[in-house]
Order: C-alpha cells, then sequence, then structure tokens
C-alpha cells in the first residue's frame, strides 16, 4: 500500500497499464502508450496490480526504464507563466511541441533527426530531461 501525496507528470516509455485498488473498495484501470504524457493527481492510499487488459511491451526494456515520474511539491502559479522571446516553441514551432501543461507542469516534444539542430531556445523553468531513442 502506498499514497502519491504530490500531483505528478507520468511520461511513459512503453505500452502498458495497471489496476489501482483503493480503500473504499474502487478500482481503477490506467492504460497508456508509448511516449504518451499523463497529468496523476494527488491520490488516496492503493496498492497497484496487473492490469488483464493491458499490452506490455515484452520483454521488458533492458535497462529496466519504464518512464518518468516527476512529482511536483510546490503549488501551481496562477495565470500562465512569463514566456521569454526565445522559448522552444516560440522559436522552432516546427520540432518542438506541447504535450501538455497546467499550472504546475509544462511537457514539451522535441523530436530531431540525427546531426539536427535547432535554433538558440531558453527554459524560463526548471526542467527534467527524458529522452526516447529508435
Amino acid at each position: 500500500m502506498h499514497v502519491h501525496k504530490h500531483n505528478r507528470a507520468m511520461i511513459y516509455a512503453f505500452r502498458g497499464g495497471e489496476l489501482l485498488h483503493y480503500l473504499d473498495g474502487h478500482t481503477e484501470g490506467l492504460h497508456w502508450y508509448a511516449g504518451e504524457v499523463k497529468w496523476s493527481p494527488a491520490s488516496g492510499l492503493h496498492y497497484s496490480g496487473p492490469s488483464p487488459t493491458a499490452v506490455f511491451h515484452n520483454p521488458p526494456p533492458p535497462n529496466g526504464v519504464m518512464g518518468i515520474d516527476i512529482g511536483i511539491k510546490t503549488p501551481g502559479r496562477r495565470g500562465k507563466a512569463d514566456i521569454s522571446a526565445l522559448d522552444p516553441l516560440r522559436v522552432d514551432p516546427h520540432d518542438f511541441k506541447l504535450e501538455f501543461e497546467n499550472s504546475q507542469v509544462r511537457v514539451t516534444r522535441l523530436k530531431i533527426g540525427p546531426r539536427q539542430s535547432v535554433p538558440m531556445h531558453q527554459y524560463d523553468l526548471n526542467r527534467a530531461v527524458f529522452c526516447f531513442t529508435d
């Protein structure tokens, strides 16, 4: 049994799913695809189990990394954050895409090819980087 005390942004590396079983008796089924971003709000005490309908990556990834779980400990800002002139979405909208944004987190995806570069850009907020490769 465990509890998630903080809101989280989840970025999944492989297709999969799980069932969350809560103390009040309800069960929540989660399913995700490789590369998918999901918002996971703080939740009550529960335990996790396999989902019989989820399709998992088979065999498991060689490095054991199934994705990234970013716990958000601070409350969100009111309104939108200030965006600089060098914001990645502004300077290169072809390669940078907004995946998810709320008052606590902004998730962008950068898709580039071998030896490709992107224009000068700047991140105004703290960040975590998760790299997917083929």
